[in-house]
């Protein structure tokens, strides 16, 4: 969990474009979601979005389970408990920049 020297939660780069964001957003909680489920919810082109799941499975914040249903394969995507931890520590970053705009008006 990135956090600056202070101890305080600061912005992590992982999550800095919208469809990585967005794809933890809707991971967190426990969801597990199958590929063509997320690129439905994400309205995400699938090159686009199997980029945003590599990103993020390589810095270990989703875990990939491929599944075959019959002669269907599918591929469920999953937040890591380190990956949600992070997430959660972005968007306490967000939080305090919003907090401290209202609080210098």
């Amino acid at each position: 969990m990135p956090e600056q020297e202070s101890g305080s939660p600061r912005l992590d780069d992982d999550f800095a474009s919208a469809l990585p964001f967005s794809l933890m957003a809707v991971l967190q909680d426990g969801a597990d979601l199958e590929f063509r489920t997320l690129r439905r919810i994400l309205q995400a082109e699938r090159s686009a979005l199997s980029g945003a799941i590599l990103l993020l499975e390589n810095e270990r914040h989703v875990a990939l389970r491929r599944v075959s249903f019959g002669e269907m394969p599918g591929t469920w995507v999953a937040a890591t408990p380190a990956g949600s931890a992070a997430f959660r520590s972005h968007l306490a970053a967000l939080r305090a920049i919003v907090a401290g705009a209202h609080a210098g008006r």
